[in-house]
């Protein structure tokens, strides 16, 4: 079976992201692709080239977004602002987003997706929540329980309609993002999985399945189907390419 390469943008120097970084990295390879590691900085016309050799895209977990993207001031629960990774995930969305190339969000990642999209955030849920969603040491168990839409691609991965996941979040969507469809809400209302209408492959959670992967075959299997999706665009293109030639 032909390997499949994913890019994931860099999430920066520290131990504490190395590990992270580390974790998304598994759940790629134990489903048969290979990794990518992308520093911030890189110019437009390089990052084309660049991602013309990916298969797929994976937003990770990360710092909250700069409100100011989604036309609000920063609110003082609002985490502190990594400028560089803002605008290199911004870019490298679009563009996943303009080829029709496989992308899957996690946490921050579904943020992005959704402020690209036009949308917005609720930059601290802590006040208004009624279960916990921030809670690091739990991340190898499911802490609270989520409901996904039938028929869609997160029902068909899980292989459910609803389960228990982990969280590790302090912010969440407001405003739905253009041709977003919600796939999965939490207990207490807020949003937990993203899809886009007429991307051939576009899944988004709020949740981090890479800390549970291991245990959690339903988990891994997010990673699986982002996969399965990638080989079967790269077999599209393939083809079309040999028609076209």
């Amino acid at each position: 079976m032909e390997t499949m390469l994913i890019g994931i943008p860099d999430m920066g120097p520290d131990p504490f992201r190395i590990y992270m970084f580390g974790k998304y990295a598994a759940g790629v390879r134990w489903a048969g692709g290979e990794v990518e590691k992308l520093p911030w900085g890189v110019d437009d016309d390089n990052l084309r080239l660049i991602v013309e050799n990916w298969d797929g895209l994976l937003l990770p977990g990360g710092p909250d977004m700069d409100p100011a993207i989604y036309g609000e001031a920063k609110e003082p629960a609002c985490g502190e602002i990594n400028a560089h990774r803002d605008d290199l995930e911004m870019r490298l969305l679009r563009i996943f987003l303009e080829t029709g190339k496989p992308i899957l969000g996690i946490c921050r990642g579904l943020q992005v997706l959704n402020v690209v999209q036009g949308g917005t955030l609720l930059q601290d849920i802590t006040p208004n929540q009624r279960i916990q969603h921030s809670d690091f040491p739990h991340r190898k168990e499911g802490v609270h329980a989520i409901k996904a839409a039938p028929g869609s691609l997160l029902a068909a991965a899980l292989g459910t309609e609803e389960t228990r996941v982990n969280s590790m979040h302090h912010q969440a969507v407001g405003r739905l993002g253009r041709d977003l469809v919600v796939t999965a809400t939490s207990e207490d209302g807020y949003v937990e999985g993203l899809e886009l209408k007429g991307h051939p492959f576009c899944l988004a959670v709020q949740w981090h399945p890479e800390h549970m992967a291991e245990h959690c075959p339903e988990e891994q299997a997010i990673f699986d189907l982002f996969l399965m999706a990638c080989r079967r665009e790269r077999g599209n293109r393939l083809k079309k390419a040999m028609q076209n030639g």
